[in-house]
């Protein structure tokens, strides 16, 4: 699917390419010229300790369905690939919960999901707005950096009070590393939308919020950023950095 968008009063015209049966279609363009995006940008945070601690918790939650069994090649094998598969069912879950909630966000009456974890998921989204009453102003907002030349889609633009707040909305799970599955890296990417929608609208984010829509439990968990200047800048130091070592590759 497509999605053409004009931003800038007409001037930037971006098409945004993405495909909802395949998580990793998210392409963004200006005309012809393919542009990567914030996450393209944030993914040069270091996340190895927490990926490789769940990848081999993944691998061993795998063999203890084999307990007792021989162990050949290819159940090694199968068990070294298992966390790709965890991870894909968890994005396509994560989509769906999105999907959900931009339908919510934007005043359709979605039916409640019957998959459990998409469920729970916005289960978690709908406690969350009891408790805040967040007055929705935009959903999947698509921004544009004219200065930086990045574009990106921020979760939600919604009013708390009289504060403009930013949203991004994860279905990560509590992890050894992070007890309410929200990460530093998290809000270096909320950053990158709020740089790019102020400097595009002239309004002024008061913070950015993160929520972590629980798929087991159904309960949210949030937290609140307000370092704004401090996280742009780390979202600028990575965009600089990122852009570097693509210079270098080519060389």
């Amino acid at each position: 699917m497509e999605k053409n968008i004009s931003l800038y009063k007409g001037s930037i015209k971006l098409r945004f390419v993405f495909d909802h049966e395949d998580t990793e279609k998210h392409e963004y363009y200006l005309g012809d010229k393919r542009l990567y995006g914030v996450t393209y940008y944030t993914g040069i945070i270091d996340k190895s300790e927490a990926l490789k601690s769940w990848a081999v918790k993944q691998m061993g939650l795998f063999f203890t369905d084999y307990l007792g069994q021989p162990i050949t090649e290819e159940l090694i094998t199968c068990g070294k690939k298992e966390y790709r598969n965890v991870s894909k069912e968890a994005m396509d879950i994560g989509k769906k919960i999105h999907a959900w909630i931009e339908q919510k966000i934007s005043g359709e009456n979605p039916a409640i999901p019957e998959d459990e974890k998409i469920r729970n998921g916005t289960i978690a989204f709908m406690d969350f707005q009891k408790q805040h009453k967040v007055e929705w102003l935009e959903s999947e907002r698509l921004v544009y950096s004219k200065k930086y030349k990045y574009p990106g889609t921020a979760d939600g633009i919604g009013l708390v009070g009289k504060d403009l707040v930013l949203f991004d909305f994860k279905s990560s799970k509590p992890s050894s590393i992070s007890p309410d599955g929200i990460y530093p890296e998290h809000a270096v990417q909320t950053a990158g939308y709020q740089l790019a929608y102020e400097e595009e609208t002239g309004k002024k984010i008061a913070y950015r919020i993160i929520i972590a829509l629980d798929k087991e439990t159904g309960e949210p968990r949030f937290r609140k950023f307000c370092d704004n200047k401090k996280d742009q800048q780390a979202f600028i130091n990575c965009l600089k950095l990122r852009r570097r070592l693509d210079e270098l590759k080519k060389k």
